[in-house]
């Protein structure tokens, strides 16, 4: 199973009055992921879009475990769960990076594929191909 790695450093503005990242930034961050794994498969989600095809959200879900706060380094780490022609199911794990070894966050996107009218679509065939190898 293909896994990619982002890291990045918790900025100022996505803590909330608690010093505690605010659990919507958690879902930019699965953006930021997910844009980065379809990338390193080679795909460009720039050049989906202008193909006529969307891959939207679905469905998400994200356990928070463990706070993190501002100045923090998280790793996360994006894994292809499920694939079919209309769907991909991703998982992620979060972790600081001072400790790779504990989880403190995990989460899972469902992500269909509309056309241009905002149908439901099947993915176009090179798509689907490279998602299916990974």
């Amino acid at each position: 199973m293909k896994t990619t790695q982002l890291e990045l450093r918790v900025r100022y503005a996505e803590v909330d009055r608690g010093q505690a990242v605010y659990h919507a930034n958690y879902f930019v961050w699965l953006d930021m992921a997910r844009t980065e794994f379809l990338r390193e498969c080679g795909i460009s989600y720039k050049q989906l879009e202008d193909s006529g095809y969307l891959f939207v959200v679905a469905e998400t879900e994200c356990r928070y475990l463990k706070p993190i706060g501002f100045d923090d380094e998280i790793l996360i780490k994006t894994f292809l769960k499920k694939l079919s022609r209309r769907t991909a199911h991703f998982v992620y794990e979060i972790y600081n990076k001072k400790d790779r070894e504990q989880i403190i966050s995990k989460a899972r996107t469902t992500l269909v594929m509309i056309d241009s009218s905002h149908k439901t679509a099947q993915m176009p065939e090179l798509l689907y191909k490279t998602l299916e190898k990974v």
